[in-house]
């Protein structure tokens, strides 16, 4: 520590250029100090584990840190569509349809699986964010129906223990009256890439029986669109993504669809369109 700072502080007698390099190396180096220190203390695990889990994977630790109080992510876009939701969530007609998630459900067209629905989705969100978003909304009181859809981004930055004890805070803080639909995590392609940064076919698999298993404890509906979406390696279909194994096409929304309107209408004791 004392080298870095010693060598930082002849670089930054040089020029600005240096001067503005070596400062933005000296908060990189005391923000990582200060991410150990707080996994290292704060965490209730013993302190052997904690150690090991910093050797282990100081890059998880990191992106843990960057986020707010192991929360929702700090990103304007973020910030942003609460706020735009708030604007209006007091102004909404009971018995809506909710639909939060992260940015596969920001981006279904929420009006096409069902009448009266809202799209609280938001990109980059996880079930630490929207633990903390779902607080703010009071129309949720008077809802219809909730379908939750999180998860996928949790796999960054927790393990499946951590994500799977968020996730029942999540369904444990949810209003009593309306129904509850857990949507299980869609299929990704894992074989075109080759680093997912903790993302993998297997562990979705995994967590999602988790999933499932904590929404019937609770007598919640479960929405599996695996097998829709699926190839016959277990994969999303290629057609069915944007490009990068995860986001849905087009045709990944329309396959997508379907399988939400049926759970919907069943659970809503809704027909089917033309019966």
């Amino acid at each position: 520590m004392f080298y870095f700072l010693q060598n930082a502080f002849k670089f930054m007698t040089s020029t600005v250029t240096g001067k503005l390099v070596a400062l933005y190396l000296l908060f990189l180096h005391l923000f990582a100090a200060f991410a150990v220190t707080q996994a290292l203390l704060v965490s209730s695990r013993p302190l052997g584990d904690r150690i090991a889990d910093v050797v282990a994977n100081p890059a998880k630790l990191l992106r843990r840190h960057t986020q707010d109080g192991g929360y929702s992510p700090p990103t304007y876009h973020y910030k942003a569509m609460v706020a735009f939701h708030l604007r209006g969530d007091s102004l909404l007609l009971p018995g809506q349809i909710f639909f939060l998630g992260d940015s596969l459900t920001q981006g279904l067209p929420v009006s096409s699986v069902i009448q009266n629905a809202v799209n609280y989705g938001i990109g980059t969100d996880d079930t630490g964010g929207l633990i903390k978003r779902i607080q703010q909304y009071e129309s949720l009181h008077s809802a219809r129906a909730l379908v939750i859809a999180i998860g996928v981004n949790d796999l960054l930055i927790r393990d499946d223990d951590e994500l799977m004890a968020n996730y029942n805070q999540l369904l444990d803080s949810l209003p009593d009256g309306p129904i509850v639909m857990c949507a299980l995590m869609l299929p990704i392609q894992e074989s075109i890439r080759t680093e997912w940064h903790g993302r993998s076919s297997m562990r979705i698999r995994a967590v999602n029986a988790r999933m499932a298993e904590s929404c019937r404890e609770r007598s919640y509906e479960v929405i599996d669109a695996t097998d829709i979406l699926s190839d016959d390696n277990g994969e999303l279909q290629s057609h069915l993504h944007e490009g990068d194994g995860l986001h849905l096409s087009q045709a990944g929304y329309a396959a997508w669809i379907p399988v939400l309107k049926a759970a919907l209408q069943k659970a809503l004791n809704q027909p089917p369109p033309g019966d």
